[in-house]
């Protein structure tokens, strides 16, 4: 049997960076910004004039202090057990988060092998069979079989879905609101005549 080769992102995905993020810059501005309020993708949309809510992905320690998304690891655990999946990250990164990246992955998720961390910006070049992402623009369009956008409030406006309306997109698109969806999609996979050959 093929193996079944899954890219998850991790920001937003394996990791909740957004949290983190939010702490750091209420507590910097005196703000009281929600993950409700990032309604897209581009936060330099969301910020207060005067703030900057991307910077802290340029300051050491930022990604070494990030939180595990609620299931994650143990969805990662569900799906590393199965024989005919291999798992890869496919991430993006500044300069000073490569490392801190690699690590925090060893740690919370070390059934991904290090070997399998793919950094790139360019997830429309991967080819595997399916993506999980929380960015519509690494979903729509994409190499592989299936997709899965992982529920955020920077992908549900009708304005980011309209950008990829014209869009060819890769066969199928699920949504997933946790990582039990997550897990439970990719079993109706594997169960399905097209899951792997």
């Amino acid at each position: 049997m093929k193996k079944l080769s899954i890219f998850l992102d991790m920001d937003g995905v394996l990791a909740d960076t957004h949290s983190e993020l939010l702490k750091r810059y209420n507590s910097e501005y005196g703000l009281d910004l929600k993950k409700d309020d990032l309604t897209a993708w581009d936060l330099s949309q969301i910020q207060k004039e005067g703030t900057s809510l991307t910077k802290y992905f340029n300051m050491p320690g930022f990604f070494a202090s990030l939180p595990v998304y609620e299931g994650a690891q143990k969805g990662v655990k569900a799906l590393s057990s199965i024989k005919c999946i291999e798992l890869f990250v496919a991430t993006v990164s500044t300069k000073v988060g490569y490392s801190e990246k690699e690590r925090w992955l060893q740690r919370h998720f070390p059934e991904i092998p290090k070997n399998n961390i793919v950094f790139t910006a360019r997830k429309d070049m991967l080819a595997g069979d399916m993506i999980i992402d929380d960015a519509l623009h690494n979903v729509c369009p994409t190499n592989c079989k299936y997709a899965i956008l992982f529920d955020q409030p920077w992908n549900r406006t009708k304005a980011e879905c309209n950008v990829f309306s014209n869009v060819k997109c890769c066969n199928k698109i699920f949504r997933a609101y946790s990582w039990n969806d997550v897990v439970a999609y990719v079993y109706c996979i594997l169960a399905s005549k097209e899951g792997v050959a």
